[in-house]
């Protein structure tokens, strides 16, 4: 398995946890919390990946978004420590979630030879 394939799956498992944990959130605070923070460590290792395997920097939308979407993950998290539970929950559906997705979507525009990249 090569790095791409490896980033997606992290990504793609980050991306069902994320939902998961917003699913979850008004059942189970503690196993809420567990989730985002698994999803979120996911996001960040398959963005190390991508950062270290890129021979420059492209800023490109995805790039942009990802980054963007890391920093609005700290600010639910912070959200949620202080527990500010309406705030919280409207920067989780109608800022972070939807932004993360954009991103998460982008990256597929950006896979080199899309075509062979499900098959192997």
């Amino acid at each position: 398995m090569n790095e791409i394939h490896i980033i997606e799956l992290l990504v793609t498992i980050a991306f069902i946890l994320y939902v998961v944990s917003f699913i979850i959130a008004n059942r189970n605070v503690q196993t809420h919390i567990k989730i985002a923070v698994v999803a979120f460590i996911l996001d960040i290792y398959a963005t190390f990946i991508m950062f270290t395997i890129s021979e420059k920097i492209d800023f490109n939308i995805h790039t942009i978004l990802s980054l963007v979407a890391i920093g609005l993950f700290c600010i639910q998290a912070f959200l949620g420590l202080l527990k500010l539970k309406e705030i919280h929950i409207i920067f989780a559906k109608w800022i972070f979630l939807p932004v993360w997705v954009l991103s998460f979507f982008s990256g597929f525009i950006h896979i080199p030879n899309i075509a062979t990249f499900f098959t192997g």
